[in-house]
C-alpha cells in the first residue's frame, strides 16, 4: 500500500490531516477534508505535504486538481 497525507496548520499548528492512500502502484488515491477553524488576520495558514511512501506525490493535469479554499462566514465585530 502507498499513502500520502497533507495538514492544516495554523501559526504552526496542525488542525487537520487528510490521507490518500492506493493498494497499487499504477493506481490514484484521492481524498477530501473539511476543516474549521476560527483565525484572526496575521494568522500564517497553509496546507503541508506531511508523509508518503513509495513515490506518492500530489498532481494537477487535465482530469484532477489540488486544491485549497478558505471561506469567511461572518467577519467578528
Amino acid at each position: 500500500m502507498q499513502f500520502f497525507t497533507a495538514e492544516l496548520t495554523v501559526n504552526g499548528v496542525r488542525i487537520g490531516v487528510i490521507v490518500a492512500d492506493t493498494v497499487y502502484t499504477e493506481t490514484t488515491g484521492h481524498a477530501t477534508g473539511v476543516v474549521l477553524a476560527q483565525i484572526k488576520e496575521g494568522d500564517h495558514v497553509y496546507v503541508r505535504k506531511h508523509a508518503s511512501t513509495g513515490g506518492c506525490t500530489t498532481q494537477s493535469y487535465e482530469h484532477g486538481r489540488s486544491a485549497f479554499s478558505g471561506f469567511l462566514l461572518y467577519a467578528d465585530s
